[in-house]
């Protein structure tokens, strides 16, 4: 076995433990960097070694178009994924939901979804886990709004109250949307994670696309990284009329009196 067909096995042992089958196309799109450099596959010669692994090999079971390790119930299996994808289909919904109520809060530049959500693998009780991007030098105002307006709405999640809720698990305010390695370590949990981030919302159409410009570290991890998905239609359409109330929001924010608010806030929220 070589290190790329070792690279699909390694693969399909993360996505076991998260219950996940996954289709080719999935699995070529997350698939896991070999430990040296190999020489880049097509989709098409991709999909050969597929079927070569799986019908030659005793780890690999393909069943209805999915793949995952032979020792696995694929009948219980398919029916837990798309048990999980109904799920995932209505907290999509309440998703896009809080990314407009979020759309208010000044200095944002960019939702991202993480998570069980962002791989439609959600469980019922599942909350919603959030990246919020910001302006740099705004990160504690944009983070006590976000924070008290989710609570007034009743969608933070906070002791054990998580199902459907947002969860407000990483902030970024940095010029390039690098996620640093003192924040999240760069490894292949994180790779995987934020890997298939997806964006919800951002306020200028570029945003993801320096998102994952700035987080390349991913495709040392990521064969495949970053994925060409331009137009996802999980993407929330930013309103106009919203984006005119969070500039007049952001107007007295933004000189002098926003940096000392910055200050005092940090020092609060720290």
């Amino acid at each position: 076995m070589n290190q790329t067909e070792e690279a699909v096995i390694s693969t399909l042992v993360y996505f076991d433990l998260l219950n996940r089958p996954l289709t080719n196309i999935e699995l070529f799109r997350f698939l896991n960097k070999p430990p040296s450099d190999q020489p880049q596959l097509s989709f098409g010669q991709f999909l050969s070694l597929l079927k070569n692994i799986a019908g030659q090999t005793s780890l690999v079971k393909e069943y209805q178009g999915f793949y995952f390790l032979k020792e696995a119930d694929e009948k219980q299996l398919f029916g837990l994924r798309q048990k999980r994808t109904k799920v995932s289909q209505l907290k999509w919904k309440r998703a896009k939901r809080i990314a407009r109520i979020l759309e208010l809060t000044p200095f944002l530049e960019m939702i991202g979804i993480t998570g069980s959500l962002s791989l439609d693998n959600a469980l019922e009780e599942s909350d919603i886990d959030l990246l919020i991007a910001l302006e740099p030098g705004r990160l504690w105002i944009g983070r006590l709004w976000v924070t008290i307006i989710l609570s007034l709405c009743g969608l933070r999640r906070h002791h054990q109250k998580t199902k459907d809720r947002a969860c407000l698990n990483c902030y970024l305010a940095s010029p390039s949307l690098e996620i640093q390695p003192y924040a999240k370590p760069h490894d292949l949990h994180s790779a995987q994670e934020y890997g298939r981030l997806i964006c919800l919302w951002q306020s200028e159409q570029n945003n993801f696309s320096y998102f994952q410009s700035a987080n390349a570290w991913i495709n040392k991890f990521l064969v495949n990284y970053p994925w060409p998905d331009k137009a996802n239609p999980k993407t929330a359409k930013a309103n106009p009329l919203l984006a005119f109330i969070r500039g007049a929001l952001e107007y007295p924010l933004a000189r002098s009196f926003g940096d000392w608010l910055e200050r005092r806030l940090g020092n609060w929220q720290i």
